[in-house]
């Protein structure tokens, strides 16, 4: 038992410096560079395949700034091309808001999420970085699918042709 969680702690000291490094160092669409990426849709003539909108963070409240965010991007997205496919994939701590037990004791974010669903927005977290946290998949309500691994989530996706938009800062 002793290993497993030792195990458990490294993968996730590993992963948390990860998210942190690619955060302080501006990886992918982040702040300005997912607005960038947003704008340049919108000014396009043809609707992207679809969207896959990843959120990441080493804050477990960050889902409290990113929702918002969300739902404004997929809202903006949607009205200039209406029928557009949008995902959500969340895959840092933030995600453990998205636990049945968080959402309880969490009123605003649960009504947030329940916003996205209803607006057809599927929601993915990560199995793999829920597993080495120790919490199970049928900790997350049948609403939130629970993805093998985010990352290869997103890159299906991609390989889908959907456009990636990261948010894992807000200013």
């Amino acid at each position: 038992m002793n290993f497993m969680m030792s195990m458990v702690m490294k993968n996730t000291i590993i992963y948390s410096i990860t998210v942190l490094l690619f955060g302080l160092l501006g990886v992918s669409n982040t702040v300005a560079g997912y607005k960038q990426t947003v704008e340049q849709i919108l000014a396009g003539n043809e609707a992207p395949v679809g969207i896959v909108i990843e959120v990441v963070s080493g804050d477990e409240n960050f889902l409290n700034q990113a929702l918002p965010e969300v739902s404004r991007l997929s809202k903006q997205l949607r009205t200039r091309f209406p029928g557009l496919d949008v995902v959500l994939v969340s895959h840092g701590l933030e995600m453990f808001a998205l636990t049945t037990s968080s959402l309880e004791q969490k009123p605003k974010t649960k009504k947030q999420i329940k916003s996205l669903l209803a607006d057809d927005m599927t929601v993915h977290v990560c199995g793999t970085f829920a597993s080495w946290q120790g919490v199970e998949e049928s900790e997350f309500p049948d609403s939130i699918n629970v993805s093998p691994a985010a990352p290869a989530q997103i890159n299906d996706y991609v390989s889908l042709g959907y456009t990636q938009i990261k948010i894992s800062r807000i200013k």
